[in-house]
């Protein structure tokens, strides 16, 4: 379910939208409830590795339009919060006419895009970090296997590093991530 979607089926007043390939592993996200913000989306993200830079990442299309992750979401029941949703809706239905506008293959709906995009349109198109979760999405990249640890909070990634082709096992705690590599995210689900 696209996550413009949420919006009409969430019963509650105050909503976090997660990705299926998100591990909540830490308190850090009920902090959102204490925000008083209508809609919050993260604006940057961090390779949990400290190997690279997601920067390709943080913007899209030719023209480099700054990128929001729809990895996770906030959102109340505010009017503009809604607004925000009803604008992804409007982006949705005319995806290949922001394609052209925004220059970007539009092959296949992208959230984070459509997401990027209606914020860009209800914020006069000035780069702001009002609806910014205030800290980056943690993310483990594609080619970082992660398994769960010994502990019920742990996981063990795997991974080599760039320059001296290193192999690496690093054992993090307490950490909530987005986990890119989606064979270590079936794994984890399995149990195994």
């Amino acid at each position: 379910m696209p996550a413009a979607i949420a919006w009409d089926h969430s019963p509650y007043d105050e909503t976090i939208v997660l990705d299926v390939d998100y591990i909540v592993n830490s308190e850090l996200l009920k902090l959102l409830f204490e925000m008083d913000k209508p809609f919050m989306i993260h604006q940057t993200a961090t390779d949990v590795t400290r190997r690279a830079e997601f920067i390709a990442l943080d913007r899209f299309g030719e023209h480099k339009f700054p990128s929001r992750w729809a990895t996770v979401m906030y959102f109340n029941r505010d009017d503009s919060a809604r607004e925000v949703f009803s604008t992804v809706e409007m982006i949705k239905k005319n995806w290949r006419h922001y394609g052209d506008l925004y220059k970007f293959r539009a092959d296949t709906f992208r959230n984070d895009w459509a997401f990027s995009i209606a914020l860009g349109l209800l914020g006069g198109h000035l780069d702001s970090t009002r609806t910014s979760i205030p800290w980056p999405l943690v993310t483990a990249t594609t080619d970082v296997d992660v398994r769960s640890g010994e502990r019920e909070d742990t996981f063990v990634l795997s991974y080599v590093t760039y320059l001296q082709q290193k192999a690496v096992i690093q054992n993090v705690k307490g950490l909530d991530m987005h986990i890119m590599n989606k064979q270590s995210m079936e794994k984890i689900c399995a149990g195994s």
